[in-house]
């Protein structure tokens, strides 16, 4: 009888032991799961607001030298959304997080070309 319950007892803490493990392995993989995606989401918001930024001084220099003051508000629109959907492109070839960007972009293009068909 004794040996029944020291066999049952060893079998208890081996199984709790086990089960402390695959615990411990599922929360650690958790954490190096939520730790990736947010370098991934960080180096994301990152390149879209340097993207943004340099799109935004390239197309106010074009768009000023081309257009002048006149049309400036429409240029930097339509520069902006080609110049952020070529960053796109360039981006997604080299890392698929960039598909709520590229959507994004497509989104700014559909407007424009609605906009400008009206």
């Amino acid at each position: 009888m004794k040996a029944r319950r020291f066999t049952a007892v060893a079998v208890g803490a081996v199984a709790a032991a086990v089960g402390v493990v695959a615990v411990a392995v599922v929360v650690v993989g958790l954490i190096a799961v939520d730790v990736a995606v947010a370098v991934a989401v960080a180096v994301v918001v990152v390149v879209v607001v340097v993207a943004a930024a340099v799109c935004s001084l390239f197309c106010l220099c074009v768009c000023v030298c081309v257009c002048g003051f006149v049309c400036l508000s429409i240029c930097l629109v339509v520069c902006l959304c080609v110049c952020l959907f070529v960053v796109c492109l360039v981006c997604s070839f080299v890392c698929r997080l960039f598909v709520c960007f590229c959507v994004g972009t497509n989104i700014c293009l559909f407007v424009l070309f609605v906009f400008v068909t009206r």
